[in-house]
This record gives structure tokens, C-alpha cells and sequence, in this order.
């Protein structure tokens, strides 16, 4: 009996949890502050891809960065880490690339991002 009575909670919160809609998208380019801007002595503990040609730098949980390259590069998010075509002294837009997956992406912005604002605004914990 306790067996039916746990898979039918479960089916329960399960129908309660699926109401049809997914999570929306966070509007990344809504919460870039100030002008581009170049990356000195980068520190990024991780990284997420948001589409195919942009991905959020996380240089601690309340420090990010929008960087958008030119063409498709962000396909495959199985891999650790980015690498720079600069190493780890700065990170130039309009200078230098991503290495990242075989291919040489030009990065053509960075811009930092409004964590508390995004915070503030329900979303990101």
C-alpha cells in the first residue's frame, strides 16, 4: 500500500511540475553594463553557452561577462574549458579568438553583465 500511495505522490507532482511551459530565456544582452570593455588577467572559473555565437564568462558568482563571437562557435557544451588565442594574460574583442571545439572564433564584444541587477529581478539565485 505505501508503494502505491508513493508512486501516486509522485505522479501527483509530477503533473503539478509539467504545466506545459518551460523556463523562459534570461535576457543576457538586457543586463550588459557599459561599453565593451577588454579582460585583463581573466580568471574564469566557468563558462555557459547561451546560443551558438555567445557564452557567459563566470569570474565568480557575482562577476560575469556576455562575450559574442563572430559566426557560429558554441555547438557542443560537453567541453570543460575555453581557450584564448591570447592565453590567460587579457582577453582583447577584435583581437583575439576562442579556441574551442577545433574551431578559431573572433571575439567581437565584451561586456559585463548586471549580476545583482539580474538577481534583483528574480533571475539568477
Amino acid at each position: 500500500m505505501k508503494i502505491y500511495a508513493m508512486v501516486a505522490i509522485a505522479l501527483l507532482l509530477g503533473g503539478c511540475a509539467s504545466t506545459g511551459k518551460t523556463a523562459k530565456p534570461i535576457p543576457w544582452n538586457r543586463y550588459t553594463m557599459g561599453p565593451q570593455l577588454d579582460v585583463y588577467n581573466p580568471r574564469f572559473h566557468n563558462f555557459q553557452i547561451i546560443n551558438p555565437n555567445q557564452v557567459v564568462l563566470w569570474q565568480s558568482p557575482n562577476t560575469a561577462y556576455l562575450m559574442t563571437v563572430s559566426g557560429n562557435c558554441f555547438f557542443d557544451n560537453s567541453l570543460p574549458m575555453l581557450r584564448f588565442s591570447s592565453g590567460w594574460a587579457s582577453v582583447q574583442a577584435r583581437h583575439d579568438v576562442v579556441l574551442y571545439n577545433g574551431q578559431r572564433c573572433l571575439i567581437n564584444q565584451i561586456q559585463q553583465l548586471n549580476i545583482r541587477k539580474m538577481k534583483a529581478d528574480g533571475l539568477l539565485k
